[in-house]
Parts: C-alpha cells; structure tokens; sequence
C-alpha cells in the first residue's frame, strides 16, 4: 500500500510540476521544497527538472496551437518582437541564452518562441540546456532551506511567500493603469 501512495503522489507532484512549467508565470520555487521534502535530494531533483522541462515543451505547445489568441499587449512586447525578427537558427540560441538569467519569466520565453518557425525538438533541446543551471541552483538553495528548517517552518515560510506573491499580484492587477510604471 505504501509504494502504490508513494507512486501516486509523486505521479501528482509531477503533473503540478509539469502544469506550473507549462503556464510558466508561476515560479516553480514554490513546488521545490515540496519535491525535496517528498522525495529527498535526488527525487525532488528528478520532480523539479522533469516539471521544468516537459512543462516548457507543454507550454510550448499549447502557446503554438493558440498563437492566435495571445492578446495584442502580450504580442507587443519587446521579447515577442524580438523573437518574431529572428531566423529559427538565432531563436534556438536566443531561447537557450534567455534560459541561463535566473529572472526571465518563462513563460514569456515560451510564448515568444512558439510564435516563430522554431520546431519544438529544437526549443525543447535549447530550452532544457539553459534551464539546467538555473535549476540547479534552485535546488541547491532550496535543499539547503530543507535540511536548515524544520518541516512546520518550511512549509510555514512556503504558505507567507504563496501569500504575499499571490496579495501582490491581485493588487498590481486592481491598481489603476494610471498608477502603474510604465
């Protein structure tokens, strides 16, 4: 009973992980310390990554089949118009270059690269290479929050950051465009 458990929660975790990847807005720190708390050093390493990795191919996908309805704010960004400008060649590079800065949205990336002609073993070949060091050093920090706090703190300290990510994002949302930075 207790493998088939074992199984089926790792099986969800790596569902969340691969869904998180997929959306790309929401960062995937906030699964991490889940994985490493679940399955230890190598198995969280495996949760994260996998999620990572086919997360970004899903999301890929699901931005290519539904290019067309990306809103017009999105498509005038600077990345989207960069990405459009470039050979399939330089979107391979730039995918993987954009992959290795710890605070590009991913999700940005993925869009903007699944509006060009870019085949998609080619973005998940440069998009899993650049992810492989920023990963890795998501898990080093969050492994050593895992064997720093207890298990109750951990998961306390989670829940605050879930929190205060998702207050600040509903308030940037319901702030007048007026009082926004431009």
């Amino acid at each position: 009973m207790n493998d088939w458990t074992t199984a089926l929660e790792f099986l969800i975790l790596l569902l969340v992980n691969i869904a998180i990847g997929a959306v790309g807005f929401v960062p995937s720190v906030f699964l991490t310390p889940v994985n490493l708390d679940r399955f230890g050093l190598a198995g969280g390493s495996v949760l994260t990554f996998s999620g990572e990795i086919f997360g970004a191919l899903a999301g890929f996908w699901l931005y290519r089949f539904g290019a067309n309805r990306i809103p017009l704010k999105f498509r005038e960004h600077r990345l989207f118009r960069y990405f459009s400008s470039l050979t399939s060649r330089n979107v391979f590079w730039s995918v993987l270059l954009c992959r290795l800065l710890p605070f590009m949205p991913s999700g940005l990336i993925t869009a903007a690269a699944a509006i060009t002609k870019i085949r998609a073993g080619w973005f998940f070949t440069a998009s899993t290479f650049g992810k492989l060091p920023a990963v890795a050093i998501e898990i080093a920090l969050v492994f050593g929050l895992t064997l720093w706090l207890s298990r109750p703190a951990l998961y306390g300290l989670l829940l605050a950051t879930i929190a205060v990510f998702a207050i600040s994002a509903y308030w940037r949302k319901r702030r007048p465009l007026a009082f926004r930075k431009t």
